[in-house]
């Protein structure tokens, strides 16, 4: 094997990009007042978003961001990337279930 030859999984097609899709969320227009550092209607990676939010939320003094997803599905649009719906797991969640698993 020379060094320009490049390993590529089976399951994934010849001459498929190997990188996924952004997850993508853009704000609702109608709550756009309740996050004033956002811009409704522009798609945005969800993952930037959700940065801005919680920190928005730590420098007003809130804590409440922190508690299930930053980004609520009502307020906001999403696509592409992976959907990993529901609740966001907790670091003391994820303990508890190894432990009694």
């Amino acid at each position: 094997m020379s060094l320009t030859t490049t390993l590529t999984p089976d399951w994934l097609p010849t001459g498929a990009p190997a990188r996924r899709q952004t997850r993508e969320a853009r704000l609702r227009a109608e709550y756009g007042a309740l996050y004033p550092g956002l811009r409704a209607g522009q798609w945005e990676p969800a993952a930037i978003l959700a940065d801005r939010v919680l920190a928005d939320c730590l420098l007003r003094g809130s804590n409440s961001a922190l508690r299930g997803r930053p980004l609520v599905d009502a307020h906001f649009e999403f696509r592409g990337g992976e959907f990993r719906g529901g609740e966001r797991e907790t670091t003391r969640g994820r303990r508890e279930g190894l432990l009694s698993g």
